[in-house]
């Protein structure tokens, strides 16, 4: 009987030094498997500036080239497309590693809705470097828009 005893006693411990050596294996593998944070969509956080541009009729091809000089001299991406089938209205996005910008068509003819977000909330980037940004983009574009401070 005291064989019994002092064998159960060992399966016992076994079976506990496994469990536990499985549950350390699979806490620490699931830590190293997440190599970096998702950014968030846009949608889901507001953006740190946004100016609002007013064009005349027909200056698209204007406003692009003066986006397109912004991104060069900024190190942005930069991508322009139409959002309906006409092509009277358009998208612009630019980004970075630390910075994304977003500019849309308004509702109002010939109103132009441009945001800067950060594309990593837990790595904010200091606001001065947003309006950093503006000033230039306004001087780039030679404008001077309607700006929202947040």
């Amino acid at each position: 009987m005291l064989e019994v005893e002092k064998r159960t006693k060992i399966f016992v411990l076994i079976f506990l030094i496994i469990v536990l050596l499985a549950t350390w294996i699979l806490t620490t593998s699931a830590r190293s498997r997440i190599k970096s944070p998702i950014p968030p969509n846009n949608l889901e956080k507001a953006p740190i500036r946004i100016v609002e541009v007013t064009l005349a009729e027909n200056q698209h091809d204007q406003l692009f080239e003066q986006f397109r000089n912004f991104a060069d001299k900024h190190a942005f991406s930069i991508r322009i497309a139409p959002t309906d089938p006409t092509g009277d209205n358009f998208l612009v996005q630019m980004w970075r590693e630390d910075i994304k910008v977003i500019g849309v068509e308004s509702g109002d003819p010939g109103r132009f809705g441009i945001a800067f977000y950060n594309t990593y909330e837990e790595r904010p980037v200091p606001l001065r470097v947003f309006d950093e940004l503006i000033f230039d983009l306004e001087a780039v574009m030679n404008f001077r828009g309607h700006e929202q401070w947040f």
